[in-house]
């Protein structure tokens, strides 16, 4: 097996492919961005994906009786979609979120912010593309079984 075959493999089983949706401090509508995720109470696999791929490595401490879980993210636009397109020929889990959150990438680079086209900063993207973001963003929670 090649280092590649064993990041594609890891990711499929153990990572999550997903869209976070958050306010920006002081605007109305939500923001939309892709990120993929690796997380393992062993901080090795983790500490790997930061070493080949860059992002960075959030730790979460949990109560008493559970283990520190260690949790590697790219959420770059620019880096999930290289990525993403480099593995998505190979994956099968994650195939369809992997799909979903490349379309909002493309979708975001083919529409332009309103804010670009003179409107508001406070509603940077048109009705219909929030839309569409919060439309990908529901297929996705689903897919991941109710989780972003």
């Amino acid at each position: 097996m090649t280092k590649d075959g064993w990041f594609l493999g890891f990711f499929d089983g153990e990572g999550c492919v997903m869209i976070v949706r958050r306010r920006r401090k002081g605007s109305f509508p939500w923001h939309y961005s892709p990120r993929i995720t690796v997380t393992n109470t062993c901080k090795e696999a983790p500490e790997l994906f930061l070493q080949e791929y860059g992002g960075r490595i959030g730790i979460l401490h949990r109560r008493e009786n559970y283990r520190t879980r260690y949790t590697w993210m790219l959420s770059r636009r620019n880096d999930v979609e290289r990525v993403l397109r480099t593995w998505l020929p190979y994956l099968v889990v994650k195939k369809r979120p992997a799909e979903v959150a490349l379309e909002l990438i493309e979708y975001k680079k083919t529409h332009p912010r309103a804010s670009a086209l003179g409107a508001s900063r406070g509603n940077p993207y048109s009705e219909e593309a929030r839309g569409k973001f919060e439309e990908l963003y529901q297929e996705i929670h689903s897919l991941n079984g109710g989780r972003s």
